[in-house]
């Protein structure tokens, strides 16, 4: 008597190849083979399997893998959100270290800095005229120009954004804001005359 015939009462376990419970869990034989290695599904013999538990096993195996999956991108959603939270307040702490300085004022300390150099270079020929009319000779006149130039230059290189002070200059984002504009046209002049 053969012992694949099921015994009284016992429900009948119906066992089905490899290359059938590979095509019924849409995989490879050798896929399926490695999940029985791993015990992942169960296996009854060489190359045969039980239909309704190894079914159960894998859709369970897959269901572990989601969860697993759905974990670890929690706790990568959690870490990434933890540097940002750490890189904020970073900025914070650079910006008022006086480190950083907020981008609009940046942009408006340039502008006005570029305003301030056009400024400076195109009052050069209202103040040369009258210096430059009674000379006759070029060198003189080139050395005139020079001087004047130089001075229009010393000017602007003593040009600074001034910090504002700590009470004065909070703003929402928690930072010590720079003046930009109001600040830079602020430089002390060599001859005395306002530029522009």
């Amino acid at each position: 008597m053969s012992d694949d015939k099921p015994k009284e009462g016992a429900p009948q376990q119906q066992t089905i190849s490899v290359e059938i419970m590979a095509q019924l869990l849409n995989l490879t034989p050798r896929h399926v083979q490695r999940l029985a290695s791993q015990n992942h599904i169960p296996k009854v013999g060489r190359g045969r399997y039980e239909l309704v538990p190894t079914v159960q096993a894998y859709c369970k195996y897959l269901q572990e893998l989601v969860a697993a999956r759905g974990s670890n991108e929690l706790v990568n959603e959690q870490q990434r959100l933890a540097r940002e939270r750490a890189d904020k307040i970073a900025r914070e702490n650079q910006v008022a270290r006086g480190e950083l300085i907020p981008r609009t004022d940046v942009v408006a300390g340039v502008q006005e800095a570029m305003a301030h150099c056009r400024a400076r270079l195109l009052s050069i020929p209202t103040k040369a005229a009258p210096l430059l009319s009674p000379m006759s000779r070029p060198l003189e006149i080139k050395e005139k120009l020079t001087e004047l130039i130089h001075d229009g230059l010393d000017e602007l290189s003593r040009t600074r954004g001034v910090p504002l002070s700590e009470d004065a200059g909070r703003a929402g984002d928690g930072g010590v804001h720079h003046r930009g504009a109001e600040s830079l046209g602020a430089a002390a002049q060599t001859d005395g005359e306002r530029v522009g």
